[in-house]
């Protein structure tokens, strides 16, 4: 007999029959329903079979970031943004950081508290020796809850990172999915979703970074890029717009580009014809710049020479490209995001701007140097030279585990000298190509800085420079620096002196430092150095014609030109093409 829920014997039969014929009659219908429905919707998907191809692969294929298989490097980078290493302390200590009733002490060797003083440049002891804490020091710095000054930066990149959290909740973390890609290994490619580019760039080099983001939209299935600053201690959303698109299959994609002083800009290609540069104008504000279509500019009609000039002065040939979609190496980006998202995260100091302040003890720091911000080397370089910086690269040159500063400063003066002089590197003499009776002289110093020594390296003069170049080389002995200075021993008759700004172009504009006119038989010089706590700059290589570009690891690409005066008076070229590859065990380079 049938029981109800409880096990008990039902008091009464149903009046409209038997149950179990009712409901099997209505499985039946259910199920032919369904049936047909099935139908329906197969015929309106198989009308564009293409369509339901994408539908399917865009269901199956999307795996997040917890179910790809990634390498240990990777997994390990994810595994510290959530969980936290546990802070102990020794009760036997009794040097460097002691805690009593609460509070933190450090002690010198004779085991006394200092006093009134900077801890490693991040921690303050009072008086009494007492850390402080969530506090203003008496030299107007300002300390978190756990004694830790709070630098801009970090305060920036705790809000940047907050923002990520906050977008992750309506976009998702980094995933992979198939890309719709007809070809015999299209299970290579993959297409990026969730927050899928994470770049900090100081786009106006200003020394606080601003952040670049890429993500794909799941309300419009599109990909966009924002670009964030930080101003006044409030984040501020400069950018939110969609990326570019180009080729068949279409890579949608967001690049940014090096242009005026060393100011870096985004760029976003809408095809081979449509191209949209965003940075920071001269008052000081982020948007877009430039707006370039088909016979277009701005909005406006344009000739197609005028399109063409106007591209070739905001296009550069050096952009890097953030691809989002048909990429054969998620590995790297997803490597890439989660080495920045931990920068942000030690850099943010617990300075309350993160959503996930951890509470923790104080820490030594007796093998790495303090970590400068790029606005502190550059001050620090400044106080040596009142000369404006054209370029800079911020990174561990020395080795030390902190980032330092390569900088390259220029100045011009008049001056007046017998026809024939030049001060040109190549050292020509009288009789020469160059006759000047008065004219200009650039001058270009090289200076190094970790925030604790700065020093200048390296001197550069000619008549005319055109352009520079800057590289970072990773070696079997660490990072060094490639350089390309672009310059020219004579000055055409329509020379006229501009302001001293590098505009980062093709290095055969002349007006690349002021100057204006195309050149002809531009010379470079290119230098390689390397740099250590112990030896100081150590030069690797320096030869004129060199025309450095593409670095890889122990390995730099060339262009090597030689020019000479033909016999009808008119400059002739010749040109190779080459690499150098650096020798650890020499420490030197050597060409391919």
């Amino acid at each position: 007999m049938q029981q109800n829920l409880y096990g008990k014997k039902p008091d009464r039969q149903s009046k409209e029959g038997n149950p179990r014929k009712k409901r099997k009659s209505g499985k039946v219908l259910a199920g032919i329903v369904f049936f047909l429905l099935i139908i329906v919707g197969a015929g309106f998907y198989l009308n564009d079979s293409r369509l339901l191809t994408k539908y399917l692969r865009k269901q199956k294929d999307v795996e997040p970031l917890e179910e790809l298989e990634l390498p240990a490097s990777i997994e390990q980078l994810i595994e510290e943004e959530t969980v936290q290493q546990e802070e102990t302390t020794d009760p036997e200590k009794d040097t460097g950081w002691v805690q009593r009733e609460g509070e933190w002490y450090y002690l010198d060797e004779d085991h006394e508290p200092l006093t009134e003083q900077w801890i490693d440049d991040i921690y303050y002891v009072d008086e009494n020796g007492k850390m402080l804490r969530d506090a203003v020091t008496p030299d107007g710095r300002r300390v978190d809850k756990n004694g830790e000054v709070i630098s801009m930066t970090g305060q920036a990149y705790g809000a940047y990172y907050n923002e990520i959290l906050k977008l992750e909740k309506k976009v998702g973390k980094i995933g992979v999915k198939s890309s719709d890609v007809n070809a015999q290994d299209a299970d290579k490619y993959h297409d990026i979703t969730g927050i899928g580019l994470i770049r900090l760039i100081d786009f106006n080099r200003d020394g606080l970074d601003e952040m670049l983001l890429g993500y794909l939209d799941t309300k419009d299935d599109k990909y966009h890029f924002r670009v964030y600053g930080y101003r006044n201690e409030k984040l501020v959303k400069y950018v939110d717009d969609l990326m570019g698109g180009n080729g068949n299959p279409m890579i949608y994609s967001v690049s940014t580009e090096s242009l005026n002083g060393g100011e870096e800009y985004v760029v976003v290609h809408d095809g081979i014809s449509k191209h949209r540069i965003y940075g920071f104008d001269a008052d000081g504000e982020f948007g877009k710049l430039k707006d370039i279509g088909l016979r277009e500019i701005d909005g406006k009609t344009a000739n197609d020479s005028e399109v063409a000039r106007v591209t070739d002065a905001w296009i550069s040939y050096g952009e890097t490209v953030y691809p989002m979609t048909v990429l054969t190496d998620y590995y790297g980006r997803i490597g890439e995001i989660y080495e920045t998202r931990k920068s942000m995260r030690l850099e943010a100091n617990n300075s309350g701007k993160r959503n996930d302040v951890i509470e923790r003890n104080p820490q030594d720091y007796p093998d790495k140097a303090k970590e400068y911000t790029p606005r502190d080397l550059v001050e620090a370089v400044q106080e040596f030279t009142s000369d404006p910086v054209m370029d800079y690269i911020y990174d561990d040159f020395n080795g030390d585990g902190s980032k330092d500063m390569v900088v390259m400063t220029v100045s011009y003066d008049h001056f007046e000298a017998e026809e024939g002089k030049t001060s040109a590197p190549d050292y020509k003499e009288e009789g020469a190509d160059a006759f000047f009776d008065n004219g200009y002289n650039y001058h270009a110093e090289w200076w190094f800085t970790d925030g604790y020594e700065t020093y200048k390296f390296y001197d550069f003069s000619a008549p005319v420079m055109t352009g520079l170049r800057l590289y970072r080389i990773e070696t079997d002995r660490g990072i060094q620096l490639a350089a390309t200075m672009y310059w020219r021993d004579t000055i055409m008759p329509d020379y006229q002196m501009g302001s001293v700004v590098n505009n980062g172009r093709t290095p055969y504009m002349i007006d690349a430092y002021g100057t204006t006119g195309r050149t002809t038989g531009t010379e470079s010089t290119g230098i390689i150095f390397r740099f250590s706590k112990d030896e100081g700059e150590v030069m690797l290589f320096e030869e004129e014609g060199y025309n450095f570009s593409v670095p890889n690891k122990n390995r730099i690409e060339y262009e090597h030109a030689e020019y000479s005066i033909g016999t009808d008076g008119t400059t002739c070229e010749n040109v190779s093409y080459g690499s150098l590859r650096y020798d650890a065990e020499e420490d030197c380079w050597m060409t391919n």
